[in-house]
């Protein structure tokens, strides 16, 4: 058994303060942030029209998705966090990483959560640990590899929904699984088809 129940918290001030080091670097990641920090902020201006070059300044090709003008590449859930966010702290590196900060952190505790439902309190508490400083983790949550913001809010609904299987599967009930329908949908607004991921480790969770 452990000695210290707070290790938790801990690891999650350690992540925090990692993560934002990496938020505070005042460029934006080539692949794919800076894309995604466009169109977040043309989102500010028409939230239901996700958009990536709207200035006529270049010739667009809608074949092209780096030289069009609707940018469908990426669904548009992360981008409205974004959005938002850069509505809050302005339009700048901080506010388009903000709610990275804080995704990357819940899903953290997430992970602690589940592993230790699933193996007990020491490979929880190691879970959290690994995730809090794993250099690829970190790249994508404050930008700087491919995928970035998207995948991290991804993550997080990908965490939920695993802990919300295993107290449904510990307890049915239609109330969880409405939820989850509900995640569903929210994830295949972040991540198109990976979204069906969830489903089926649904399945998988509840045949086992």
């Amino acid at each position: 058994m452990l000695k210290n129940k707070n290790l938790i918290y801990y690891i999650l001030i350690l992540a925090f303060f990692i993560r934002l080091y990496g938020i505070l670097l005042l460029n934006l990641g080539y692949w794919d942030e800076q894309f995604h920090a466009l169109v977040s902020k043309n989102l500010m201006k028409a939230p239901f029209e996700p958009s990536l070059i709207t200035d006529g300044l270049v010739s667009l090709d809608i074949k092209d998705w780096s030289l069009c003008d609707i940018w469908l590449s990426k669904p548009p859930m992360a981008f409205w966090s974004m959005a938002l966010s850069m509505k809050i702290f302005g339009i700048n590196e901080f506010g388009l990483r903000f709610p990275s900060l804080i995704f990357s952190l819940l899903t953290i505790y997430l992970a602690y959560i589940i592993a230790r439902k699933l193996y007990g309190e020491r490979i929880g508490v190691a879970t959290a640990f690994f995730y809090s400083i794993n250099g690829i983790l970190y790249e994508i949550n404050v930008g700087l590899l491919s995928g970035d913001h998207v995948d991290t809010l991804f993550h997080l609904l990908f965490h939920l929904s695993i802990f919300l299987t295993l107290y449904f599967i510990d307890k049915s009930s239609l109330f969880i699984g409405s939820v989850l329908g509900f995640l569903i949908g929210i994830a295949f607004l972040t991540k198109w088809i990976m979204a069906f991921y969830i489903f089926c480790l649904f399945v998988i969770f509840y045949l086992y």
